[in-house]
């Protein structure tokens, strides 16, 4: 066994020498017959000045150079070698690291150190990757009290990468990224989400933060989800079938778009020449085969890329582009977080993200389609390794990005700190137990109520209790011994109650930390159609 064994790793080291030396003679057949082509050895743009590298577990590290040569890359005492393959790719892993403060240099050479690439000041730490829509890509300069905080992001440990906002039809490999350390200088640009969270974690655990920001405003989920992960579940073909009457019609679309795009142009002349104020906006062009929402898209060139990176876990924040269609965000949601856990090959990468906030502009009915894609938001804590920061207190009736940003943040931190870091804090506002009906008064029970449940301001607003009849009526609510009770006059046998269940409701029950309870329902009823 022992003989066989040794004979084995023989011919493996045999053919690893023939590799070798096969490549070395292609390098001088080249050089013989006259070529001079030569690439430097090249790195992917995730590697950059300022990085943060991802802490206790193997660094990979990749690139391209010319076919046959040596690349040797070192770091922190790591040193580890390769040769460039036929496909000038080439690839090392070098051992894990503890947290680190102390920057270095990834040095990375070829040959006899001829070429050599130098990637400065960086840092071991925790990377955490943000995304989502435009709340997540809201900038601190945008937030609240924006002057403040710029002036005090004095954190030179806290680094943001910034994914450029690209598509593609098939998977890349590559994307345009750079990375930017945390100053007063550069901080009003960061992710506010993605910066609040790095805070509270640095101010908490001390260590680098590196914060992979990929977000595009207005996106839907199934935009950041391989096709094929969608493909797989025959609950999501009505997104294959839509857009497949959106691809069919561009052609003509595309025509029609640019001849109003002339008119456009033609009547924007007219009025400068008239002297006349032109305020038309130009039009849009149609959506197509590279569109921002067609599935998969903001995958294959702004995550797929980003996958050969060691993470800590994921914030997102996202929903509103999908609140027209909460069930089958229900499905969708899911379906991309098991398959970037599966891309990473994390099966228990930390997910946490964040519910969407209230909001109910002028003219939108209170009672629309926002209660429902919250619901479908909170169905994805069935997974594990998740966690959900409710926002439904922070919200602006007229403004879908609420500048609050700092309690989005950390309540986003409290989740990690608690689940992934193991702090013994509360990371939840109070969520729903238990109902019990006595005398037409409902008592509710709750998890998460920390040293006690309490409301904001002097009442408890926000929950409707129902009959058989299911019309739903406001409840008059009180605390006591950490319990809710319920009552209506109109409602003598309660069968169902909902909380914070419209739009832009008027919520107020909270735990001793001041976090909010997530809305719930307790019926299955259908919801309305229009």
């Amino acid at each position: 066994m022992i003989g066989r064994m040794a004979r084995s790793m023989i011919r493996m080291a045999g053919r690893r020498r023939f590799l070798r030396v096969s490549l070395a003679l292609s390098a001088v057949l080249s050089l013989a017959l006259g070529s001079t082509a030569h690439a430097a050895p090249r790195l992917p743009a995730v590697f950059g000045d300022g990085m943060v590298i991802q802490r206790d577990v193997p660094i990979p590290v990749w690139g391209w150079a010319s076919p046959g040569e040596t690349v040797t890359v070192s770091f922190k005492g790591r040193t580890e070698t390769d040769i460039v393959d036929e496909d000038g790719r080439w690839e090392v892993t070098l051992g894990a690291l503890p947290a680190d403060e102390i920057s270095a240099d990834l040095v990375v050479s070829t040959g006899e150190g001829k070429d050599k690439i130098v990637v400065t000041n960086v840092v071991v730490g925790d990377v955490w990757l943000a995304s989502g829509q435009s709340n997540m890509a809201w900038t601190v300069e945008r937030s609240a009290n924006a002057e403040e905080e710029i002036d005090a992001a004095r954190y030179p440990l806290i680094r943001e990468m910034a994914v450029a906002r690209r598509t593609a039809t098939e998977p890349q490999e590559e994307t345009e990224a750079t990375w930017v350390v945390c100053s007063p200088e550069t901080a009003g640009k960061f992710s506010a989400v993605g910066y609040y969270f790095a805070r509270k974690l640095f101010r908490e655990l001390d260590v680098p933060i590196g914060i992979i920001n990929s977000t595009w405003g207005g996106t839907p989920v199934e935009a950041w989800t391989r096709r094929d992960a969608l493909a797989r579940d025959r609950r999501l073909m009505d997104i294959f079938v839509r857009w497949e009457a959106i691809l069919g019609e561009f052609p003509d679309a595309l025509e029609r778009y640019y001849q109003a795009v002339k008119d456009w142009e033609e009547k924007k002349q007219l009025a400068a020449s008239l002297g006349s104020e032109f305020n038309v906006p130009k039009p849009r062009p149609p959506r197509g085969p590279k569109h921002q929402h067609r599935p998969g898209n903001l995958y294959n060139a702004m995550i797929n890329p980003l996958t050969r990176v060691p993470i800590k876990g994921v914030i997102w924040y996202q929903g509103e582009s999908n609140a027209w269609n909460p069930e089958e965000y229900a499905v969708s949601f899911p379906v991309m977080i098991r398959d970037w856990r599966a891309r990473w090959a994390q099966s228990e990468l930390p997910f946490y993200f964040v519910q969407l906030a209230s909001f109910a502009p002028e003219g939108q009915a209170e009672d629309g389609d926002w209660p429902w894609l919250r619901e479908a938001q909170t169905a994805a804590l069935n997974l594990p390794d998740t966690g959900m920061a409710v926002t439904i207190d922070i919200g602006e009736r007229d403004d879908i990005h609420p500048r609050n940003k700092q309690d989005v943040g950390d309540r986003l931190a409290r989740l990690a700190l608690a689940k992934t870091y193991g702090r013994q804090i509360e990371y939840s506002g109070p969520t729903y137990k238990s109902m019990r009906v006595r005398r037409g008064v409902v008592e509710l029970t709750f998890e998460h109520v920390a040293g006690g449940l309490a409301a904001f301001g002097s009442d408890v607003e926000g929950f409707e209790i129902a009959g058989e009849d299911r019309v739903f009526y406001p409840a008059r609510a009180r605390i006591e011994d950490n319990k809710v009770y319920l009552s209506n006059s109109q409602v003598s046998e309660p069968v169902a109650v909902r909380y914070a269940w419209d739009n832009f409701p008027k919520a107020t029950l909270t735990n001793s930390e001041g976090l909010p309870a997530a809305p719930f329902r307790t019926d299955y009823w259908s919801r309305k159609k229009e």
